[in-house]
């Protein structure tokens, strides 16, 4: 068995001109080429349909409901307006929507500029949570990075962000206004 396994390593490792003359080639086949019955009856690892990512980052696609192109530079643009936002980006703080809580910072909350949009939110309505507008940053950041790069049509995606209720989401601008991502009017657009 080791003389068999040193043989088919040493073809291997070969130089490629060896290995054409060793094996058939497709036009002198006449016949399918057979599986054998191990190989066929070997289990494959199964593959969930929806997949959670690891990084808690989901890329938008041509199938997403109304989204629109993002310009990674815009997005640039808009970040730096978060970096210098009045409540300070590095400051641990409570986000919530509900506008009744003290020293809150409201969400949903849209940074938009040309084709550009960073929307900052949360699914629950009595949710708080509590971290840093930088890290809003970070994870837009992170979607930059991920997805235009890898999609033909430059769209963004979505990322959890601190406990599972709250994310961030990089799209580009609609003629609707932010009231497709579920925001109010409540839209920082910035000067030129």
């Amino acid at each position: 068995m080791q003389a068999l396994l040193t043989a088919l390593i040493s073809i291997l490792l070969s130089p490629s001109s060896a290995i054409p003359s060793a094996l058939p080639s497709s036009s002198s086949l006449s016949e399918p080429l057979l599986i054998s019955p191990s190989i066929k009856n070997l289990a494959l690892p199964t593959v969930s349909t929806n997949p959670e990512p690891e990084d808690g980052i989901i890329c938008f696609n041509l199938t997403t409901d109304r989204v629109q192109p993002v310009d990674v530079e815009d997005c640039n643009d808009v970040i730096e307006i978060m970096l210098h936002d009045p409540s300070g980006a590095m400051t641990r703080q409570n986000f919530s929507r509900d506008e009744e809580i003290p020293n809150t910072y409201v969400v949903p909350k849209i940074w938009q500029w040309n084709q550009c949009c960073i929307l900052l939110t949360s699914e629950e309505e009595d949710e708080v949570g509590q971290f840093r507008l930088v890290d809003a940053i970070i994870r837009a950041q992170e979607i930059l990075a991920k997805c235009p790069p890898n999609s033909k049509a430059s769209l963004g995606g979505i990322a959890v962000l601190g406990i599972q209720t709250f994310f961030v989401a990089v799209d580009g601008p609609h003629v609707d206004g932010p009231q497709h991502l579920g925001a109010p009017n409540q839209t920082m657009q910035l000067v030129a």
